[in-house]
């Protein structure tokens, strides 16, 4: 297990590089560190750094390599998974750096440094099974995507004890062991879940900065799922109009906010409160969010009118949206109610079996977007996508569509 040493008794002066001139030198400033990145995500009402990036403190100094002002660049303390823990560290090393800069210490590249012990070093040599299971507890994420990577874990903890090797240490693990473990995968599973175990078990070597064994394994091709299906318009306006017809107006509601803003169901719209909604957007609380930031898609004008028809805003602001007598109340309806009611009562009445569910009103949603705004980045923002390739995804039906421009124009 990773225990923070204390900095002030591991980094020296020495350790650093710097050394007090033998003269003096004129003309030095001194200029206190700066931590990057800059404090950019809210996590409550405090705004932090973002923990999923490397940290870096910067401070200039004089070199007596180059005879001038350098920047310097510290990485360090970024398989810290705990902001607190990390910024603690980074803070005390910091003050340290100033100390030396205070007094007039200046850049030696040149002169050979004692090394800094490194924390890093003790994890290499505990067993790899225990070191990823810290690493996923210490990981900010939802339990449905902890639940996924336990699972990998599990799958993980087979293949070492089919070969034997349950108490194999980080730096054993090679890059042909997580050849083999790739093929044992292929063997017996899909090629998005091998993907999948690919690109946590290098993640956990790329964000501690080890030797990764599993840079060189290639990720596979994925055949596209028929799931999620695109709904046609004329599918939508039927939907609504048998809903009306059957007063569900709450699932109405739900499938409206699912195809307007992106919002996954399961989590965030199920979840959704009357508070969340303003006049012009919708929140989604950091709790709630994939991501564990606060994220705010726009509420389009149609979906406002229905929200007005409703009067969703006029019911107690801490009452679930989608409550469970059909209303907004104290208490919401599960995700799986949802999905079965709209299967059961207009999926299968309808003979849209198979490839169409309540999740392809997200995706509709997506391809619609795009077709009018023809903005990815626009679509990139109402899904609170942190990548353009999670957008990408969502838009794959639509790069499928024949492009009459592009057909007709492209000279």
């Amino acid at each position: 297990m990773r225990k923070i040493i204390s900095v002030t008794i591991q980094v020296t002066a020495e350790n650093l590089n710097m050394e007090h001139p033998k003269i003096a030198i004129n003309g030095l400033e001194y200029q206190e560190c700066e931590l990057y990145p800059k404090p950019a995500v809210t996590i409550g009402n405090k705004l932090v750094r973002d923990i999923r990036k490397p940290w870096t403190i910067v401070y200039y100094q004089f070199s007596t390599l180059t005879n001038k002002t350098e920047r310097i660049l510290v990485k360090k303390y970024n398989h810290i998974k705990e902001h607190e823990q990390r910024l603690r560290a980074c803070t005390e090393l910091m003050n340290q750096i100033n100390g030396y800069l205070q007094q007039g210490y200046v850049h030696n590249p040149i002169k050979v440094a004692n090394p800094v012990p490194n924390i890093q070093e003790a994890d290499l040599n505990n067993k790899l099974i225990d070191e990823l299971t810290e690493f996923l507890n210490a990981k900010n994420i939802t339990d449905s995507t902890k639940k996924t990577y336990n699972t990998i874990l599990n799958i993980f903890r087979i293949f070492l004890s089919a070969h034997k090797i349950e108490n194999i240490k980080v730096r054993q693990f090679t890059a042909q062991w997580a050849k083999a473990y790739n093929k044992w995968m292929v063997g017996k599973y899909s090629p998005k879940t091998t993907n999948e175990h690919t690109i946590f078990l290098s993640g956990y070597f790329r964000e501690n900065e080890f030797d990764n064994p599993f840079k060189k394994i290639a990720l596979l091709p994925v055949p596209e799922s028929d799931k999620h299906e695109l709904f046609k318009p004329e599918h939508l306006a039927m939907f609504e109009q048998q809903m009306r017809a059957n007063d569900d107006l709450d699932l109405l509601l739900f499938i409206k906010i699912a195809y307007y803003c992106f919002l996954r169901l399961g989590k965030e719209l199920i979840n959704l409160k009357v508070g969340d909604i303003d006049e012009f957007h919708l929140k989604v609380p950091a709790r709630n969010h994939k991501e564990k930031v606060v994220h705010r898609p726009i509420i389009p004008a149609e979906l406002n009118k229905l929200l007005d028809e409703f009067k969703i805003r006029d019911y107690n602001k801490d009452f679930y949206v989608f409550g469970n007598k059909g209303r907004p109340s104290v208490k919401n309806y599960s995700y799986i109610y949802m999905y079965a009611r709209f299967k059961q009562k207009y999926l299968i009445p309808n003979n849209l079996v198979g490839v169409y569910t309540l999740y392809g009103m997200k995706h509709t949603g997506n391809n619609a977007l795009m077709e009018q705004l023809n903005d990815i980045y626009a679509v990139q923002a109402q899904n609170g996508h942190k990548s353009l390739a999670m957008t990408e995804r969502y838009l794959r039906k639509y790069q499928r569509k024949f492009n009459k421009d592009l057909y007709e124009k492209f000279k």
